[in-house]
């Protein structure tokens, strides 16, 4: 049977394609306040990092962060010396990263309600 390739083209799109779900995500769950959802996106590097977080963490002096729900950091291009062998598997490994990604938002998303932790003070 012959596996269907994806020129590097197509797989960059397809890249960026689910970076744009996963930002729409973040979206919803930041203005329904059930975490924080933290997205950079870095253009000189051609990658995203996402940080989700408890909905009630505070940033402040003397509170303790908690710990990160999820995080998730892609690059969405390729190296230029990777062959197509290389960057086929390197495609489908990301892709399946930020697929279960996308399907732990979408948990979240369907809970619709906040999820929040018990924060503690720095130590003095």
């Amino acid at each position: 049977m012959k596996m269907l390739t994806l020129t590097e083209e197509e797989m960059i799109e397809n890249l960026h394609l689910a970076a744009e779900e996963v930002l729409l995500q973040c979206m919803v769950l930041n203005r329904r306040g059930i975490v924080q959802a933290h997205l950079n996106i870095h253009g000189h590097t051609h990658s995203t990092d996402i940080r989700i977080m408890p909905a009630n963490t505070e940033w402040s002096e003397g509170i303790e962060l908690p710990d990160r729900l999820a995080d998730i950091d892609i690059r969405l291009t390729f190296w230029d010396w990777l062959n197509q062998k290389d960057m086929n598997e390197e495609y489908l490994a990301r892709m399946a990263r930020l697929e279960q990604f996308i399907r732990y938002l979408d948990h979240l998303i369907a809970l619709n309600k906040p999820i929040e932790v018990e924060l503690k003070e720095t130590a003095a």
